[in-house]
């Protein structure tokens, strides 16, 4: 990464939880819409992870398309300033934007 490039925000805000998301039989699914710098690209669903020991409260599940809409499919998918694609850090900085939102704020 060079001086020119600069990091992202991402937030996400919480549109469905359990019965109201795209997973209405998970109980634990949360539906999110994914910012970065403040334009929307696009909206997920994501759930707790499958191994209990997991870190993080929420994880990606399944293949991309069953998580992520077409939109934060391409967003994970583009090429940044220096001409990489992470997917695997995108992916975590979703995660991380949408366990941010769903804590209590101070």
């Amino acid at each position: 990464m060079n001086n020119a490039t600069k990091t992202p925000t991402i937030t996400a805000t919480i549109t469905g939880r359990g019965p109201s998301s795209s997973c209405p039989d998970r109980a634990d699914a949360v539906d999110a819409d994914i910012y970065v710098n403040g334009a929307r690209v696009g909206g997920c669903t994501l759930l707790p992870p499958e191994d209990s020991r997991a870190r993080r409260s929420l994880a990606a599940w399944g293949c991309l398309d069953t998580w992520a809409c077409p939109d934060l499919q391409s967003w994970l998918g583009e090429e940044d300033a220096d001409g990489f694609t992470d997917q695997a850090h995108r992916t975590d900085d979703v995660i991380n934007a949408v366990e941010a939102a769903l804590a209590p704020a101070d």
